[in-house]
C-alpha cells in the first residue's frame, strides 16, 4: 500500500512538473477585449484557430505612396466597448504602411488580395505587434478575428469560455512582445 502511494505520489510530480513548465501559457477565452492603444479602442475579438492571419474589418481603403512606400488610409468602423453608448460604432480613419499583401481564402471559397499591416494591441496587461490583413467584415459578427499566427504567442484557447483576460490595461512602459 505505501509502495503503491509512494508511486502514485512521484507520477504526480512528474505530471505537476510538466505541466507547470509545458503551460507557462496564458489561458484564453474564444472572445477576449484587446485594445488599439494608438487608437483608443477597446474591442470584442475572436479567437480564430480556423485562419492563419488575423483580420481587421475595414472600408473605403485608398492606396497612396508616403516616403517611397506603399501606405494604406482606411475606415475603421468598430464598436468602442469604452464608449459611453455601447452599440454605437466608432468611425476612425487610420493610415498603417502595408507590409505585403496576402491572397486569402474566404469562408465561401472565393479568394481575394488583402493588404497587411501591422497594428499595435493590448490583451490585459501585454502589447503585441501583429499583422493584421484588412478585409471589409461588416456581414460578420465579429468585426476582429486573431489568428494562429498571433494566438501561438499569446496563449491557448479554451473554447468553453469568453473574456478569461481582464479589460486591457497598457501603458507605453510595457514591452511590446
Amino acid at each position: 500500500m505505501l509502495y503503491r502511494r509512494i508511486k502514485l505520489f512521484c507520477i504526480f510530480l512528474l505530471f505537476a512538473t510538466h505541466f507547470q513548465i509545458g503551460w507557462s501559457k496564458i489561458l484564453l477565452g474564444w472572445l477576449e477585449y484587446i485594445e488599439f492603444p494608438e487608437l483608443g479602442i477597446v474591442a470584442k475579438a475572436k479567437m480564430d484557430t480556423g485562419t492563419f492571419l488575423s483580420s481587421l474589418h475595414s472600408i473605403d481603403k485608398e492606396y497612396f505612396q508616403k516616403n517611397g512606400e506603399k501606405w494604406v488610409r482606411f475606415i475603421l468602423e468598430i464598436e468602442n466597448q469604452r464608449a459611453k453608448k455601447k452599440h454605437k460604432k466608432t468611425h476612425l480613419i487610420v493610415e498603417r504602411p502595408i507590409e505585403r499583401f496576402t491572397s486569402v481564402i474566404s469562408s465561401n471559397g472565393i479568394s481575394n488580395r488583402r493588404p497587411v499591416v501591422l497594428m499595435t494591441i493590448c490583451l490585459g496587461n501585454q502589447l503585441y505587434q501583429e499583422q493584421f490583413t484588412l478585409n471589409d467584415r461588416s456581414h460578420m459578427i465579429y468585426p476582429i478575428l486573431i489568428g494562429r499566427k498571433s494566438i501561438e504567442h499569446m496563449g491557448l484557447i479554451d473554447v468553453s469560455h469568453i473574456y478569461t483576460m481582464q479589460q486591457p490595461q497598457c501603458n507605453s512602459k510595457n514591452n511590446i512582445n
